[in-house]
């Protein structure tokens, strides 16, 4: 897990890999209740958490449930664009 200093890494939080149940979890209800296929949507937390380790965001120690409830909440919003506009933001 990699910490720095009371912080978790965003990607040590989804902890993106094909057994991981967060990912899993976070995949299979934004596809259930946003109707965008599995693959655009594994691609879509993807590329948040390869953003996010880019730009190397953190979580605050404590938060992690508060933090995935908001990127469940930013990934669900994010896909329902893709669904009504055909891209996931505004050009």
């Amino acid at each position: 897990m990699d910490l720095i200093g009371n912080a978790l890494t965003l990607r040590d939080l989804v902890a993106y890999n094909e057994g991981s149940v967060v990912s899993k979890t976070l995949i299979d209800k934004i596809t259930y209740w946003t109707g965008v296929k599995r693959q655009t949507v594994r691609a879509l937390v993807e590329r948040i958490v390869r953003t996010c380790r880019d730009q190397q965001l953190h979580v605050e120690a404590g938060r992690e449930a508060d933090s995935l409830v908001e990127l469940t909440a930013y990934g669900t919003t994010l896909a329902m664009n893709y669904l009504t506009r055909g891209r996931f933001v505004h050009s």
